[in-house]
């Protein structure tokens, strides 16, 4: 409850677009969907966001009946707690243990205490504090802070809102419409201090004592208790508070009377902040992407890091349709996927074969096709490029970059492909100006030239000219290179200017290929760009291209095995495939490298699964200070299959062991007098707390379970005073 014997509150645990949070020990591999929980003490509370939720469905978890679905358009879990500081507590640490919110947002009614406070309206809490928790002397209760069990320190006296969902919330009460007490009126919303406490306080000597002693301007019984429950999981947190009564003798009456307008008003800046965040894997009102200061990583406009999480999905613009096309992208956004690489001249006879409405890219000319002729028809929605423009913008829309490659690299060195080849250094000068000038404009895109080719050779001057003409009117999107197998973009381009970071393919000619190697290779060229492992080896695809899959078939740990070694080498992200979605393998087409799925039967395979607990643990520390460092590893190293990668940044370590045997690290290569030592699971996201040690001389680490192929982990080690979250949690850069 917020106020009341027979009143409660309505807790909003968000799930939002930023990475995810979990406590530790906790693991959650079969909830791909970020999730907004919503909870309140009393089921009459939570009724005004059940009875909006779409697709509804209920279940029940350690005895705790909740409600899931969509609300105003995020998906959502609505349950209730019981009132009191205890009762929130611990359905908190239960939700965010099932759930794993990245925010968590307490909606609900309180006591005004502030003098401009008037019944109904909405106090937003800037800090939270327990008011009854201290010590009890003659002059009253000296508040001190609660015991972190965690970090083993004191925590504050205050909680502190997140100050991005603190503007928020201030923006959505600005526009929502707040109903005053008085016929016709509006009430007011503003920032404040919220005390809480086990208590119903309806005493105006106790509201002088907590307005003076803490600065309170509205009293109720469980935000601060939330809020501890979050500052020790390192989930973000907003309390909203509905004022229902002024927390003095008339305050149970008041209640009463006022507390359906209250909640109304909390419940409407709520729902109001869930139409106004980013509903995508990232927030593209961040800005085009940049390199880095150091130039080792991708950054957004305002110098914030940005982790490249791609998928594979070459023949997206040419075979699926707008339903098909959505369903993968909205699949892609729940996996956390930020970047979606996908070819406007496809690989698979792309010129010849019509896309899903019987459009072709280009016109011909003397019987050829024609790169200076796009076939581009009046009105919407009529021709080849509309539907690419579709795809781009409703990705746009769920938040992520479309990696675009103008061509299959077969239209300029048909090689082993389809081809035509139809460009020559003149007309892809040509065709790169149409084509950057078409989507200079649009936020998401990431060009990438080449498409499984050699950038060498007399391909090179044909590469170059695409380059420049798309550079020639679009020089603010980043630019890279797709290269042949085995292969990286830095062999041809390091030096020329339109490249902005390298990409390299390890490839699918074999189990254990130590990509590592290639990014080290890359990472240690001038002048120095960022690089990273464009296409590792796909799962689901037979090992080395045979197709019978007489040496098997690539799995979700090869996937993770790549991922990780190459990250950690120094990748500034990586890019995921699966062979039956990269050609987007449906009944009726032809199996390419062995395809024995259809796509849409291929969208939840472990590997894809597996990506998001990699970008949680990345975007949990800090991003941009990260070098690899092998030196970490002072005994157990091997070249081999069991391979151990190591990076770390400034204050904190991630070493990945493939097999999970024990090895042993150097101390002391971090700051920190001691280090808190975690191991993390790259199978589903859970984390055990190992303990606490001195930073110093060498140790030890051996992880849980049978030495030997997937049993993969990944040791954590952070400079103890910077009280980190667990990894895998809240972002700290």
């Amino acid at each position: 409850m917020a106020r009341y014997k027979n009143s409660g509150i309505i807790l909003i645990i968000l799930f939002l677009c930023t990475s995810c949070s979990g406590p530790v020990g906790f693991s959650n591999s079969g909830r791909q969907e970020k999730v907004t929980l919503i909870v309140g003490a009393f089921s009459d509370e939570v009724k005004p966001i059940q009875a909006e939720l779409e697709n509804k469905h209920e279940g029940r978890i350690e005895g705790i009946s909740f409600a899931e679905g969509k609300l105003r358009g995020r998906q959502v879990v609505v349950t209730w707690t019981g009132m009191g500081k205890v009762n929130a507590a611990a359905t908190t640490s239960l939700l965010i243990e099932h759930f794993r919110p990245s925010e968590v947002i307490v909606c609900g009614i309180a006591g005004g205490i502030g003098p401009d406070i008037n019944v109904g309206d909405v106090v937003i809490a800037e800090k939270s504090v327990q008011h009854d928790h201290g010590f009890w002397l003659d002059t009253g209760i000296e508040n001190y802070g609660t015991d972190n069990r965690i970090t083993g320190v004191k925590n504050p006296v205050f909680f502190e809102a997140d100050k991005k969902l603190l503007d928020l919330a201030m923006r959505a009460g600005n526009q929502a419409a707040l109903q005053g007490i008085a016929a016709g009126t509006r009430a007011k919303v503003k920032k404040g201090v919220i005390a809480s406490g086990d208590t119903f306080i309806m005493s105006p000597q106790k509201k002088i004592d907590l307005q003076k002693r803490l600065g309170a301007d509205a009293v109720e019984m469980e935000g601060a208790a939330i809020a501890q429950i979050c500052y020790q999981q390192g989930v973000p947190l907003l309390i909203i508070r509905g004022i229902s009564d002024a927390a003095d003798e008339k305050a149970d009456k008041d209640v009463d009377t006022f507390q359906n307008v209250a909640i109304k008003n909390a419940v409407k800046v709520t729902c109001k902040m869930m139409e106004l965040m980013p509903a995508g894997s990232i927030d593209l009102r961040q800005g085009v992407l940049k390199v880095s200061q150091n130039n080792r990583f991708l950054v957004y406009k305002d110098g914030s890091p940005f982790f490249y999480l791609g998928d594979t999905a070459w023949e997206l613009f040419h075979r699926l349709n707008r339903e098909e096309a959505e369903k993968y992208l909205e699949n892609r956004r729940q996996k956390g996927f930020t970047v979606i690489q996908a070819v406007a001249l496809a690989e698979l006879d792309g010129l010849r074969v019509p896309n899903a409405y019987g459009y072709r890219p280009l016109m011909k000319t003397d019987g050829r096709f024609d790169s200076c002729k796009p076939d581009i028809r009046e009105g919407p929605d009529n021709d080849y490029w509309d539907h690419v423009d579709w795809i781009i913008d409703k990705a746009a829309e769920k938040g992520l970059y479309i990696g675009l490659l103008p061509t299959w690299g077969d239209k300029i060195d048909k090689k082993w492909g389809v081809g035509p080849v139809i460009f020559d250094v003149n007309n892809a000068r040509i065709y790169g100006q149409w084509i950057g000038n078409r989507y200079k404009d649009k936020v998401n895109i990431i060009w990438i030239l080449g498409g499984d080719r050699s950038g060498g050779g007399k391909n090179k001057s044909v590469w170059d000219a695409l380059a420049e003409g798309i550079k020639s009117v679009d020089s603010h999107h980043l630019m890279t290179f797709h290269p042949i197998g085995g292969s990286s973009s830095s062999e041809w381009f390091q030096t020329s200017d339109w490249l902005n970071f390298n990409m390299l393919q390890s490839g699918h000619g074999g189990r254990d290929i130590p990509n590592y190697l290639m990014i080290r290779k890359d990472y240690g060229r001038k002048p120095i760009k960022p690089c990273f492992d464009g296409e590792p080896r796909y799962e689901d695809m037979p090992v080395g291209f045979h197709s019978d899959g007489k040496a098997g078939w690539f799995d979700d740990f090869d996937v993770r095995q790549a991922v990780y070694w190459s990250v950690f080498a120094g990748g500034h992200g990586v890019t995921y495939g699966c062979n039956n979605i990269w050609q987007m393998y449906a009944p009726g087409r032809s199996p390419v490298l062995g395809a024995r799925r259809n796509w849409y039967d291929s969208l939840d395979m472990p590997g894809a699964f597996d990506m998001i607990n990699l970008r949680r643990l990345m975007e949990s520390r800090p991003m941009l200070a990260r070098v690899p460092d092998p030196s970490l590893i002072a005994e157990g190293q091997t070249s081999g299959p069991d391979h151990i990668e190591t990076t770390r940044g400034d204050d904190y370590i991630f070493i990945y062991t493939p097999y999970g045997k024990p090895f042993k690290i150097t101390m002391g290569k971090i700051s920190g007098k001691g280090v808190t030592a975690w191991w993390y699971n790259p199978r589903n996201g859970g984390v055990e707390r190992i303990g606490d040690f001195d930073n110093s001389g060498t140790r030890e680490f051996a992880p849980s379970g049978n030495t030997g192929r997937g049993n993969d982990w990944v040791l954590v080690l952070d400079d103890s005073a910077k009280k980190y979250s667990p990894p895998g949690t809240y972002i700290s850069h």
